[in-house]
């Protein structure tokens, strides 16, 4: 499966599905996420998948609770309106509409993962549409 599209721009999926009709998921990583090497120098790259899971309404409630404790601090480091997810949208600069395009862009992928009889895990879109258009 591929999130294809330019950078920064609207990706859509390609879906390709595995031997066994469906995409190995890494684990969701709450709580671990300095040892996973994903996130290696990359202090934002978990904070934006949080974005997407949020924007999709597939955010856990432990991590809305945490994130939300982290607002003001994410705050005065990137600016916003005090809610963490302001701060992160501030951060990269992402236009007013982008959670509504990012839910919209889900509902694409679901549909064609639906239709290649494979399972498109809500923590594997988030880190396909963060690699595809944020990361680099």
């Amino acid at each position: 499966m591929k999130l294809f599209g330019c950078r920064k721009g609207w990706a859509f999926l390609s879906a390709t599905p595995s031997a066994k009709g469906s995409f190995i998921t890494p684990p969701l990583m709450r709580g671990n996420m300095p040892t996973n090497p994903r996130y290696d120098g990359q202090p934002l790259l978990r904070l934006l998948e949080l974005y997407v899971l949020w924007a999709i309404r597939e955010l856990s409630q432990e991590s809305e609770d945490g994130l939300k404790k982290m607002g003001p601090k994410l705050q005065s480091i990137y600016g916003g309106d005090g809610q963490w997810h302001d701060a992160i949208a501030q951060a990269m600069h992402m236009p007013e509409g982008m959670p509504a395009a990012i839910r919209d862009m889900w509902a694409r992928n679901l549909e064609i993962a639906r239709v290649n009889d494979v399972t498109l895990p809500p923590q594997k879109f988030a880190e396909m549409f963060v690699d595809e258009n944020f990361a680099g």
